[in-house]
């Protein structure tokens, strides 16, 4: 019997991502003239065959392993398009210019002939499922705006190709959930409203391009009169950073055991908030764990629901001299310069300017009634070029890994998304090389 994967989306059988019907009839057969084996041939041929999926649209897939940036990396599917850009159509496109993300996916109703990985490690770490990963295509962003946010191993992401017969030039359009870059209509094709959500307010990756800089003050449109954006804007105009200088810090290396263990405990977005305290409940001790922290009320925060995002980074932080607080917006203005910790902006070209380290905390503003409402995440690991971020009290009130936070060669931000800050264990200015 094949070993179970640690990642249910894996476990996805034929046709459950991606009903692979042709008709709800489909094919009849004369069982006069055909047989029970030649019936099985060809029920076999229509479902699994090389022409299975003629006809159907974008696809669900499930994401294996991060590859990086194709300006970093290269680009490692030769029959992509910016694999053919890079051979002199259009060097602006290149492998040197444009960064775009590049994901290892399987599409169960494609790879079904493909073995499943037990496990999904990063690629840093040594492991005998990574020859199996291997064995699976890499699909590169359509765009550098679906390469904003990078969907962890076991997302389920929307893939295409530019060549759906041959299967050439695997695309991926964006992650499956509710926040992510909704993918565009294909040949007429939708789905019953999956294809037709309105885009939302995104960034370009490069922050050096006009369209970026100008996609900052969006920021603006869509959360009008933000706090943590106007402390922001005031770090940028009393305390720029000097054009030559990079901003680097100590960091905080802990942070990585520590994520980990809050991440195992929350089984990385499976465990959820209770309804009510309840007394003995593991998950309520662990909430209660939180508040206290903070000197809140555990019984009345959890009864009333109360958003614990702060609450957790001021716990994993505790022991990093971080002053913490209940909201984002209160310890960003706690730790804004104390004699460990600083706040910047990530506004116009402020990121380019930040190296960013193990333990950084990012903090973004968030919709809703009051203009203090934001979100906060924390560098717990940084990798291929990313810098990969944990939150708490994100998708339905659980701790996970968020989307990484793409970086330049040098370790600088690349592109923010919709950050506007970040917080920095014992910081300093560097003059640039």
């Amino acid at each position: 019997m094949a070993n179970k994967s640690n990642y249910p989306a894996l476990e996805a059988g034929y046709g459950v991502l991606n009903p692979n019907y042709g008709s709800l009839s489909k094919n009849n057969y004369d069982t006069q003239e055909v047989g029970f084996f030649g019936l099985t041939r060809k029920s076999i041929e229509n479902s699994m065959g090389p022409n299975a999926s003629s006809g159907m649209g974008p696809m669900v897939g499930v994401v294996l392993r991060v590859e990086g940036f194709t300006n970093q990396n290269g680009t490692m599917d030769p029959t992509s398009w910016v694999s053919l850009a890079g051979q002199g159509l259009d060097k602006n496109i290149s492998a040197d210019g444009v960064g775009l993300l590049q994901l290892r996916i399987r599409v169960p109703e494609i790879h079904a002939c493909l073995p499943v990985p037990t496990d999904l490690p990063e690629s840093t770490i040594e492991d005998t499922n990574h020859a199996i990963i291997n064995m699976y295509p890499v699909y590169t962003s359509r765009d550098v705006r679906t390469s904003q946010e990078i969907p962890p191993p076991g997302t389920l992401v929307w893939v295409d190709y530019q060549n759906r017969d041959t299967m050439m030039g695997p695309i991926f359009l964006g992650a499956v959930d509710n926040t992510a870059i909704a993918p565009p209509n294909t040949n007429g094709i939708t789905g019953k409203g999956a294809f037709d959500a309105p885009r939302r307010t995104i960034y370009e990756v490069n922050p050096s391009t006009p369209e970026a800089i100008s996609g900052q003050s969006e920021v603006d449109r869509e959360f009008p009169g933000s706090l943590v954006i106007k402390i922001a804007k005031r770090l940028l105009k009393d305390s720029p950073i000097p054009d030559d200088y990079i901003v680097t810090g100590q960091g905080y290396p802990e942070i990585t055991a520590i994520c980990q263990t809050e991440l195992n405990f929350w089984e990385n977005g499976k465990i959820r908030e209770p309804d009510f305290y309840k007394e003995g409940d593991q998950v309520t001790e662990r909430l209660a764990t939180y508040w206290k922290n903070v000197k809140g009320n555990p019984i009345t925060k959890i009864n009333d629901h109360e958003p614990w995002s702060a609450a957790f980074i001021s716990y994993v932080l505790k022991d990093a001299d971080f002053i913490g607080a209940w909201s984002h917006f209160k310890y960003s203005k706690r730790n804004e310069n104390t004699a460990f910790w600083k706040t910047y902006s990530l506004l116009e070209d402020e990121p380019e300017k930040i190296k960013v380290q193990l333990g950084d905390v990012v903090v973004k503003p968030r919709k809703g009634k009051s203009k203090a409402l934001s979100h906060g995440d924390v560098v717990w690991k940084i990798e291929n070029g990313l810098a990969q971020l944990v939150g708490g009290n994100v998708s339905k009130d659980t701790s996970k890994v968020i989307a990484g936070m793409p970086l330049n060669p040098d370790g600088t931000i690349q592109n923010p998304g919709k950050y506007v800050l970040i917080l920095k264990r014992q910081s300093t200015q560097i003059a640039k090389n």
